[in-house]
């Protein structure tokens, strides 16, 4: 599933260090996460910040963190989300965001054996309106298992091309979409779901296509190197997969 990563402020006003875990702990932070029935989703971990976290007096401190580590929020249902902070026996409570959780408009699959070990890895490419544009998504899932591997937003997609799917000989899923009037890209993920790389082209002949070489390599057939942005790694929104919760910091 697509990561839900939220940014967090908190502004410590207390006139005290707020510690969040360890023995100096002085406080607690939570979130209440509402499904559309009004039912509160339970926190999957003891600590939101498992590593701790001290907010210095009259500091803020911003942390970025996926939500998905903590609630399971794969149901496709509104939530409202606030966060709260306990202190000294009173609760402190942001205002409330909403957030819709849905699948977004299959447009592609694509299915194949890992060459490595035989168990079948499916792609999928979704559409779904994000920022008042339509964006191209690729899912990666072990139906078999009922195992997603990942989620990615790809970008923007011109629905003037159809995307292409193609897996090479290393079992690397390849996708090829339009991105912009003149632009299309390439991009690249493992069968386990992380990203390995991310290119744009410009069409040089009417046919734009994937083609697979003698030794299993894919490339792009028909493109040209974009001279309006040059190759570029996976997006930050869309990390290598995290070894454990994200948390962030970033406001040193």
């Amino acid at each position: 599933y697509e990561p839900i990563r939220l940014t967090l402020q908190i502004v410590n006003n207390a006139g005290e260090d707020l510690v969040l875990r360890g023995p100096e702990a002085n406080a607690a932070l939570s979130f209440e996460i509402e499904q559309l029935d009004g039912e509160l989703l339970p926190c999957k971990r003891e600590q939101i910040f498992s590593e701790g976290l001290r907010i210095p007096s009259r500091q803020p401190v911003v942390r970025m963190i996926n939500l998905l580590d903590y609630y399971d929020m794969r149901k496709e249902d509104p939530y409202s989300i606030r966060a709260r902070l306990d202190w000294r026996g009173k609760a402190y409570l942001s205002p409330k965001v909403l957030l819709d959780v849905f699948p977004g408009v299959e447009i592609g699959r694509f299915s194949a054996g890992r060459p490595s070990g035989g168990e079948v890895r499916v792609c999928t490419l979704r559409v779904a309106t994000r920022d008042h544009a339509d964006h191209l998504f690729v899912r990666i899932d072990d139906e078999e298992q009922g195992m997603c591997f990942g989620v990615y937003d790809v970008g923007r997609i011109v629905r003037l091309f159809t995307p292409v799917i193609q897996m090479d000989a290393a079992g690397q899923f390849h996708v090829l979409h339009q991105s912009g009037p003149w632009r299309y890209t390439h991009s690249i993920f493992t069968s386990e779901g992380v990203p390995v790389s991310s290119r744009f082209y410009t069409a040089e002949l009417n046919d734009v296509s994937l083609a697979e070489t003698e030794d299993g390599t894919v490339s792009v057939k028909g493109g040209g190197a974009y001279d309006g942005g040059p190759a570029i790694p996976p997006p930050d929104r869309n990390p290598e997969k995290p070894q454990g919760p994200v948390s962030m910091p970033v406001d040193e």
